[in-house]
């Protein structure tokens, strides 16, 4: 993962983000973006894709993971 930070596409994301319902993610992450390259998500509402990652989204990646680690561990113990 690459991590993006670019003056001149801020345009371009804040744009992005606006249409999308998006702008909290990218305010919170301070612009800051992890390019994905070939790899797309879907965008919160559902309405499109994008080829990368906010940094907040980073946090509940994690937590998501966390807990899916714990409830194969029960599973498993």
């Amino acid at each position: 993962m690459e991590m993006e930070y670019q003056k001149y596409n801020q345009d371009y994301y804040a744009s992005f983000a606006n249409n999308y319902g998006e702008k909290h993610l990218l305010e919170e992450s301070g612009y800051i973006i992890f390019d994905l390259d070939e790899y797309c998500v879907n965008t919160l509402n559902g309405d499109g894709k994008r080829n990368w990652i906010y940094e907040c989204e980073l946090g509940d990646f994690r937590k998501k993971l966390l807990k899916n680690k714990k409830k194969l561990n029960d599973i498993l113990v």
